[in-house]
């Protein structure tokens, strides 16, 4: 059994203490809904890890119910006790991987050695498009092909910083901000940090871009925790400069995005770290906060759409209001599907790992968002965006390729 820090394991135990079991959760867990297991209900896996933390017997259905949950912390919503259950499974996650069978081990090493890292995934990616043509469908439906948003060849190469227009500086003397480039977007979908890019440009602020990296929310999710906390360091050494004068560093990716903003728990147990993470949460930002009243309705983008709000969006960052705000804002005519509050299945590497569930998830959220007048599917979150255009009938966009600048 792997070791846990002591403080840790304090936490886990005080976390689950809050827990009364009163139920509310299961009515928005989405694995609970689909299983009606109570071990894949948040009640259940908070028994499940109280258990193996003292020291009862691991079974493998243990760490079946756990890989099953989405952390999409809806459940945190819904809880009226304030139980930080995605705070417990990450914990419980961290503690349990050594008991995952060596083949186990070995699949989710191997997406933590190519995922997170750009450069390889990137490659690997190239060659999965080479082959497409001659892949069976369902593997080929998740390779999707590049798209760019229109902007000059120098900057969808990648710039290194753009300036505010004379008639946008003028008018809103906005500063500098930095743009977080991850590991995996700009190879999948390069128009999202190109409409980021230009989108923030008009409305005045200098733009500069980080170099790519992933922010380790990956390698959590795949248990790697260590490995998280160490890409954590990295990204905070690489940005310590600009986040002590206090620029901002926007973030389009939700996931991404509450991930950075949980720096501080991440990195509690790190005396060299610890300060340093909770300073800069407030300084990671989601781009809507940038852009309200200051961008409108693309004319060739369709006026009535459906907004996916991620569960990182709504569930994490609470922001999932402000994004809808930017969108009526700007022109358009916004719905909300039924069971919004719900995941799509995404969840990370979760859409590979447990596809059975992430499947079943994605036809029941494609159904809600596909219904009604809407004739194009938004959301916040590249995971989203790619797991559900995976079988949707309407195109899927991130909401910052739908808007311009105004004049």
């Amino acid at each position: 059994m792997a070791e846990l820090h002591p403080a840790l394991r304090a936490e886990a135990q005080a976390i689950a203490k809050r827990c009364v079991h009163c139920g509310f959760c299961l009515a928005t867990c989405p694995t609970f809904q689909v299983v009606g297991d109570e071990r894949d209900g948040p009640r259940g896996r908070i028994d499940l890890v109280t258990a193996a933390l003292r020291g009862e017997p691991i079974s493998k259905e243990t760490l079946v119910h756990l890989d099953r949950c989405l952390s999409c912390l809806a459940c945190e919503t819904t809880c009226p006790s304030g139980v930080r259950y995605g705070r417990l499974a990450t914990i419980g996650r961290e503690y349990l991987e050594k008991e995952r069978s060596p083949m186990g081990r070995l699949v989710r090493r191997a997406m933590g050695w190519l995922m997170p890292h750009p450069r390889r995934f990137a490659a690997a990616l190239r060659l999965g498009r080479l082959v497409r043509p001659v892949l069976p469908a369902v593997l080929a439906r998740m390779i999707p092909q590049p798209r760019h948003h229109g902007l000059a060849a120098d900057q969808a190469q990648g710039i290194v910083a753009v300036g505010p227009t004379p008639a946008a500086a003028g008018r809103h003397a906005a500063g500098e901000v930095l743009l977080f480039h991850g590991c995996v977007q700009d190879a999948l979908v390069p128009a999202i940090n190109e409409a980021t890019t230009t989108l923030l440009h008009g409305a005045g602020y200098v733009v500069r871009d980080t170099r790519p990296q992933c922010c380790g929310a990956l390698p959590l999710h795949l248990g790697q925790a260590e490995d998280a906390r160490q890409m954590a360091r990295t990204l905070l050494d690489h940005l310590q400069p600009d986040l002590e004068k206090g620029i901002r560093c926007v973030v389009n990716a939700s996931g991404c995005l509450a991930h950075m903003r949980d720096y501080g728990a991440l990195l509690a147990q790190d005396a060299c770290y610890a300060a340093r993470a909770e300073r800069a949460a407030g300084l990671f930002v989601e781009p809507a906060q940038l852009l309200q009243q200051l961008v409108r309705r693309d004319p060739s983008a369709p006026r009535h759409i459906m907004l996916h709000a991620p569960c990182t969006l709504q569930h994490g960052l609470h922001e999932a209001g402000s994004v809808q705000r930017l969108l009526e804002e700007a022109g358009f005519t916004v719905a909300q599907p039924a069971e919004a509050h719900l995941c799509c299945g995404a969840a990370g590497p979760y859409a590979i790992l447990e596809r059975a569930m992430a499947q079943s998830l994605k036809a029941r959220k494609l159904a809600h968002l596909e219904a009604g007048e809407a004739s194009m599917i938004v959301t916040a979150n590249i995971g989203c965006l790619i797991h559900l255009a995976e079988g949707a009938h309407l195109p899927v966009r991130h909401y910052l390729e739908l808007l311009q600048p105004k004049p």
